[in-house]
């Protein structure tokens, strides 16, 4: 029903966001099983409060091994630079403004949820070759994977493949 172009945060929380409706999803995921995405390191990951909601609705926050920290005041600055900025989540009415997570941690609670998916297909290592024809509403989409070339016929193609995108240059869809 939905083919998905793209395993990062944005495919991945569709993918979840669709379990459990009855639909055939799959995804084209450019690194290979037990392998995290570049993206996923060390570093801190800072999320919005709305973020943080979101992602805990999908289930992926309370999978975090890590303790995640609270942001509850923020400093904007530059050094040389006259001025600066601070924010007080008490001082409007808030606990905090969002959560720190380490990129790891994130991408591994990710992908644990990734896995409990019942209707989820992950063609990994794979990548968007084509387009091919649309029938009667289905699309038929070309991917490369261990198995060689091969297409993917999907009712909804989902082009979660980033600000380069395959997909999106194939369908001829510009951007600024």
């Amino acid at each position: 029903d939905v083919l998905i172009i793209g395993g990062g945060l944005v495919g991945a929380s569709l993918a979840i966001t669709l379990d459990g409706l009855g639909l055939d999803v799959a995804m084209v995921e450019a690194t290979p099983a037990g392998t995290l995405p570049a993206v996923f390191d060390q570093r801190n990951l800072s999320f919005a409060e709305a973020t943080v909601n979101a992602l805990d609705a999908l289930g992926v926050m309370p999978l975090l091994r890590a303790p995640s920290g609270r942001i509850q005041r923020i400093h904007i600055s530059r050094a040389g630079a006259f001025g600066r900025i601070r924010l007080e989540a008490s001082a409007h009415g808030r606990d905090e403004f969002g959560r720190v997570v380490v990129a790891r941690d994130f991408g591994e609670a990710l992908e644990a949820r990734l896995a409990s998916l019942r209707n989820l297909t992950r063609h990994r290592p794979a990548r968007f070759v084509g387009l091919g024809e649309l029938h009667s509403g289905v699309r038929h989409v070309r991917i490369a994977d261990e198995r060689g070339e091969h297409d993917i016929a999907t009712r909804l193609l989902v082009a979660a493949d980033g600000s380069r995108s395959g997909v999106r240059d194939a369908l001829g869809i510009r951007v600024h």
